[in-house]
């Protein structure tokens, strides 16, 4: 929370919740919080420094805004994981013996998990873009980025820009050009680094693979009675091809105690990335030759 005037009541800053439900008896928070949790409130409180951040911006001939978006990316990337990790306490509780006493028990738990993979991995696109975002306060590294065919579509990544193509996806392919961009520069090739990492985490493919399928291909259906995801036709020998009528379906749902592991898994990807990547931050952008935040070791 921040300081306000005297009466008021203080502003909120950064937020987790224990659950989305209302009327839910939540469980009694872990103490110590978890990594998640921990790392989602630290970025949401950097945005404390956005006005400071901005004003020190223009002292280095930085564009308008510049400070002030990216400190507010780092927020909201924040509140990202935070929501990833509150649906992912409502997933595990479907785990529950009492819960699990319903039949319907698995597509409620199944939505939670892919809803908690989609917080997690629109956290991991602001994870690319706060990295771009720093990488631009310096010239030579902006220059990289600025010069990569797909990157052109930006018109310069200007800041608080609506173009689309200003906001990048977080895969190998845009990692690749940042960690080229950071290269030889101090702690920023670190923090770029850790951006590669990601993409190539096997916990991190197997969520944005279990994505690709859901959100954009054929998500199969959570119920036994569902349409199978693949072709009824069968070749034979003698190269014609037959189909057989059964007197159920033959589609087999997915597990759903696999998804819910796979999507704690991802999260736990990503919530260690973006550890890391904060305490990376702050040396990486005075590299960058900002330097925001008071040097401890000096």
């Amino acid at each position: 929370m921040t300081e306000s005037p005297k009466g008021e009541e203080p502003e909120v800053v950064s937020l987790v919740l224990a659950t989305l439900f209302s009327g839910v008896q939540p469980d009694p928070w872990p103490d110590p919080h978890p990594l998640a949790v921990r790392t989602a409130l630290e970025w949401q409180q950097v945005g404390t420094h956005a006005v400071f951040a901005e004003l020190h911006g223009t002292t280095h001939g930085l564009p308008r805004g510049r400070l002030a978006e990216l400190i507010g990316r780092i927020a909201s990337t924040g509140e990202q994981l935070g929501l990833s990790w509150t649906c992912e306490q409502d997933m595990r509780r479907w785990l529950a013996p009492d819960a699990q006493e319903r039949d319907s028990w698995a597509v409620p738990a199944r939505a939670l998990a892919e809803i908690t993979g989609y917080y997690a991995i629109s956290a991991g696109h602001g994870v690319a873009n706060v990295t771009l975002r720093s990488l631009l306060v310096q010239p030579e590294a902006a220059a990289v980025i600025n010069q990569d065919k797909d990157l052109k579509r930006a018109k310069g990544f200007d800041p608080f820009s609506t173009v689309p193509a200003a906001w990048v996806p977080l895969n190998e392919k845009v990692a690749t050009v940042l960690l080229n961009a950071a290269a030889g520069r101090g702690a920023a090739q670190e923090m770029a680094e850790l951006v590669v990492a990601l993409t190539r985490d096997a916990r991190w493919v197997a969520l944005t693979n279990r994505r690709h399928v859901d959100f954009h291909r054929w998500r199969p259906q959570s119920v036994s009675g569902g349409v199978a995801t693949s072709n009824p036709w069968e070749s034979t020998d003698t190269g014609s091809y037959s189909l057989t009528m059964y007197g159920r379906s033959q589609h087999e749902p997915p597990n759903t105690s696999e998804l819910i592991a796979e999507a704690s898994d991802g999260l736990e990807a990503l919530a260690e990335c973006m550890e890391r990547w904060l305490d990376v931050w702050p040396s990486a952008i005075r590299d960058l030759g900002v330097p925001l935040f008071k040097d401890e070791e000096a």
